[in-house]
């Protein structure tokens, strides 16, 4: 079993029975809630801005499709404890593990178990990302899936694309994590989330250490 400080290392994805929630979540924890991610951005169209993106606690669970694991397979009220800030807690009091949510509802887990095993790429992904902006009405088939910017990586090893959908928050004046997710492709033009959208230009200006 990986330590959340082995993960940083790992050059090849993990097995998922190398892998906990609790050393996800420390993961997070120590190489992305601490930080603000700050972008310069330039569209074909000739718009430029900077954004600044925030990795908080409250949005580990979802980024990793916990919530959509135990939907349907507990209470309303029980629930709450996987997803946002009580999710976050109930993790790190280890209230449940990857196994516990196997049980739970084995198919939707096998269905996001990409977004486990390939979550250590997340803090590369936000240092140095290719993106797009996003318009779900192009992607052939449709989507559920709905940011106004998505990062994303290729792993080369694995014929895998790594997508990170961003989005802003009028509340805080920052962008945050919305969506994770894994597509097996050879070539990002196969990849029906990027092929047709609006390539842009993404730069680190800075990451400001927050904690």
């Amino acid at each position: 079993m990986f330590s959340w400080d082995e993960l940083k290392e790992l050059t090849i994805k993990p097995k998922i029975n190398d892998i906990s929630l609790d050393c996800l979540s420390q993961y997070y924890q120590n190489y992305l809630y601490p930080f603000i991610y700050e972008y310069n951005i330039s569209a074909d169209s000739g718009e430029k801005k900077t954004l600044k993106l925030s990795f908080e606690k409250k949005n580990f669970c979802h980024l990793l499709g916990i919530e959509s694991i135990a939907r349907g397979h507990v209470s309303n009220k029980e629930l709450q404890a996987y997803k946002g800030d009580i999710g976050w807690d109930s993790i790190r009091n280890g209230d449940y593990e990857l196994s516990d949510l196997k049980a739970l509802n084995g198919n939707k887990f096998r269905s996001v178990k990409a977004k486990f095993v390939y979550f250590y790429l997340l803090p590369k992904l936000a240092e140095k990302p290719n993106a797009v902006l996003f318009d779900n009405l192009k992607v052939i088939g449709g989507t559920s899936i709905n940011s106004e910017i998505v990062f994303y990586s290729k792993v080369e090893k694995d014929n895998a694309i790594i997508h990170l959908g961003i989005d802003y928050d009028k509340g805080t004046s920052f962008y945050y994590p919305r969506s994770f997710f894994v597509e097996k492709k050879s070539v990002v033009d196969d990849d029906i989330y990027i092929s047709s959208q609006e390539s842009i230009e993404v730069t680190v200006k800075n990451r400001i250490i927050t904690l």
